[in-house]
């Protein structure tokens, strides 16, 4: 019977077999399969669609965001869930944002590119800056030009038209457009570097120039110094062109910017013993020259001017003294009428002694 009982499953049977090895097999396939679940749980979703189903799954009340609610349109999820950095997932917004504005400013740039080369020439410049709405001369145009990190005027290779698109994050007109005043912000802000930078983009290196030519580097300078002005600027531009200089080097350009912030507009700290180029010493000598004739001139014209003041003075008391003259009861036009008056008289008694002569012959011969 106890043979048959234990077959059967009796109580005392069935105690036996939840101790035999494969239920204890079974039971531990048990516990493998919920932590395969629980790690599965786990998992970052593969899509967006996965990631919203995931998300209504939770038990956040009514109205909570989902932690997944930071993906994009382009399925780049910005806000990471647990396991996983923020910063690696920035580093691939970033990497995924630029490789969609390369594309597009493919197409920006050949806009204005030159047919027959991989370039924008100047002619595309000038288109480019004409959908801009601003003059190739402004300053928003050299700082552009900085971004890009252009090597020559009047050109734009593929490279640096495309990175410097990208380092603004844009990729058209419109997007360019609203990228100009912070741009402009930036570079006031670098201005030593913009300057710098001034000198280099005005030399034509296809040509292996080392100095600025001499129009070229005042046309710079003024377009450089157009939204901060120096005093001494205009009076340094004259100074070039009469004294006909043909080049500027590197060295005088850098030395103008440190010129113009520590030496006075009136010249009195400059001192030609420091080691200034003599060009410097040139236009410190004619600025000088040119004041002091200015002061000489001043006090001759001031002297000139009080002259006249004096005469005219004179003139107005001499007419006056003239009309009081005329006004007066007692002035000696009177006797002058008498004597006109008197006149007539004495010319009477001179006509009737010549006609109280008789007429004779000798008379008329006479």
């Amino acid at each position: 019977m106890g043979n048959i009982g234990s077959c059967c499953g009796t109580s005392e049977g069935t105690e036996n077999r939840k101790m035999v090895p494969a239920d204890l097999h079974s039971s531990g396939a048990q516990q493998n399969k919920k932590a395969a679940v629980q790690q599965k749980g786990n998992r970052r979703p593969d899509t967006l669609q996965c990631a919203e189903n995931a998300a209504s799954t939770t038990a956040n009340p009514v109205g909570a965001s989902s932690k997944y609610s930071g993906f994009s349109l382009h399925g780049v999820q910005k806000t990471s869930p647990v396991g996983y950095s923020n910063e690696s997932l920035s580093t691939q917004d970033k990497a995924v944002r630029g490789k969609f504005l390369a594309k597009n400013v493919v197409t920006f740039f050949g806009r204005y590119k030159e047919k027959h080369c991989d370039e924008i020439l100047e002619e595309g410049v000038a288109r480019f800056c004409s959908d801009l709405n601003v003059d190739p001369a402004e300053f928003v145009v050299l700082a552009l030009a900085w971004k890009f990190k252009a090597a020559t005027m009047c050109k734009f290779t593929r490279e640096e038209f495309t990175q410097g698109c990208i380092s603004l994050q844009v990729d058209s007109i419109e997007s360019l457009l609203d990228a100009l005043p912070s741009l402009e912000n930036e570079a006031l802000t670098n201005f030593r570097d913009v300057y710098k930078f001034a000198f280099q983009f005005g030399l034509d290196t296809d040509q292996g120039q080392r100095t600025l030519p001499c129009e070229v580097a005042i046309g710079m300078w003024q377009v450089v110094f157009s939204k901060q002005t120096p005093a001494l600027l205009s009076e340094w531009i004259t100074f070039l062109n009469v004294s006909k200089v043909r080049g500027i080097s590197r060295d005088t350009w850098n030395m103008f910017l440190h010129f113009t912030d520590n030496i006075a507009t009136d010249l009195s700290n400059y001192d030609d013993s420091e080691a200034w180029p003599s060009l410097f010493d040139d236009f410190v000598e004619y600025y000088r020259t040119l004041t002091d004739k200015q002061e000489k001139s001043g006090e001759s014209s001031q002297q000139d001017s009080d002259s006249a003041s004096d005469l005219k003075v004179n003139e107005e008391s001499g007419e006056k003294e003239e009309n009081v003259a005329l006004e007066s009861p007692h002035s000696d036009s009177s006797s002058d009428i008498v004597e006109v008056a008197m006149a007539p008289t004495q010319n009477e008694d001179e006509m009737e002694c010549v006609q109280s002569e008789p007429v004779t012959s000798d008379n008329l011969h006479s």
